[in-house]
């Protein structure tokens, strides 16, 4: 993705990105752990949804009231939310890291284990 300008908008929405998916209800964030923040222009937050995804954006637009409600209590501002299907590879997350999830869930379990020769 392209560079953001520290401090600005669209750099706390990615940074805070976690914070705002945990906001809201369970079927909207199901929705948008497939999307990132692409644009804030004005009071305008622009979603981008993989193209492989992009019928995900449809689904957005339907709980638009709770998404912009999630981003406005966030921004501290009322914004509106635009929801785009584009060229969009999305970082791994924490837990599409299997190994990082074991170790999270099962950290005190954990044997010590040498290299298997």
């Amino acid at each position: 993705m392209a560079d953001v300008e520290p401090g600005s908008d669209l750099a706390r929405l990615r940074d805070g990105w976690p914070e705002i998916v945990a906001s809201v209800g369970p079927s909207t964030r199901a929705v948008i752990t497939e999307c990132r923040p692409m644009g804030v222009d004005g009071n305008i937050v622009t979603l981008g949804f993989p193209e492989t995804k992009g019928f995900l954006k449809d689904v957005a637009e339907r709980k638009r009231p709770e998404l912009e409600q999630a981003f406005s209590r966030f921004l501290g501002r009322a914004v509106s939310v635009r929801s785009i299907a584009t060229n969009l590879e999305l970082p791994p997350s924490s837990s599409d890291d299997l190994v990082a999830e074991a170790r999270r869930i099962f950290a005190d379990d954990l044997a010590d284990v040498g290299e298997v020769t």
